[in-house]
């Protein structure tokens, strides 16, 4: 089990994130670059930003990470994962595999019932200024509101637990040799997994409960838990 993650006293990369009402991450993607840069011990410090329209033209996402020392800006989690483990070699991280590939499939579809959970709620968690901006952005894609989604949550959880289970399954199978979904050694799929419940925690715990219950993802959370103390610095 990795060791809490103590800061440097010079940031080499600045990574982006939003803003929230608690000050702290809560975005799945960005979860799962802030915890592979805790892994890695990459010495970073966070700007938390706002949610809103950009000019015409422009593209702009979470996550993106500035490193300072080349000034290079890279945004999508997979190009920035890519970037961390060529750069920063050390403590490494398998980002493909067939079972890692496996699991991290199996566990965004079955996850897509967690966002019957979430979406209603995450407005709660946003930034003031971002709260609005991201209930017409979401309902205007939805055609309805938000908070419709609570009604088909217990059947999208019901839908979903098939695949839940096998996902979990994978994740146990190499469970005698370590911590991770392959044993000593993380992959990509514990970090997606741990990233997508660290964000359901910080958005609605019951949500984060019902992911818990399942073994395999419990012991992927609890693998990573002590990385998961660095999420708003």
């Amino acid at each position: 089990m990795p060791a809490a993650f103590e800061p440097a006293a010079e940031p080499e990369l600045v990574l982006y994130d939003l803003a929230s009402v608690h000050g702290v991450c809560f975005s799945p993607v960005v979860w799962k670059i802030r915890l592979m840069l805790n892994y890695k011990r990459i010495p970073y410090r966070t700007e938390f930003l706002d949610i809103g329209p950009l000019p015409d033209g422009e593209k702009y996402t979470v996550p993106t990470i500035q490193h300072l020392a080349s000034g290079t800006w890279l945004m999508d989690s997979r190009a920035i994962a890519r970037w961390l483990e060529d750069t920063y070699p050390a403590r490494p991280i398998t980002l493909t595999s067939p079972l890692s590939d496996a699991v991290v499939g199996l566990a965004r579809a079955a996850g897509m019932a967690a966002q019957y959970s979430l979406a209603p709620r995450e407005p709660a968690v946003l930034s003031p200024r971002s709260r609005a901006y991201f209930v017409s952005m979401v309902e205007g894609l939805l055609g309805h509101p938000l908070g419709d989604l609570l009604q088909k949550e217990e059947a999208a959880w019901a839908a979903a637990d098939e695949g839940m289970k096998e996902a979990s399954e994978l994740m146990m199978r190499n469970c005698q040799a370590g911590p991770y979904t392959e044993g000593e050694r993380p992959c990509a799929a514990d970090f997606f997994v741990a990233g997508a419940m660290a964000s359901a925690r910080a958005i609605h715990e019951g949500t984060w409960e019902r992911e818990y219950a399942y073994e395999g993802f419990a012991r992927v959370y609890d693998g990573l838990r002590p990385l998961m103390e660095r999420g708003s610095w």
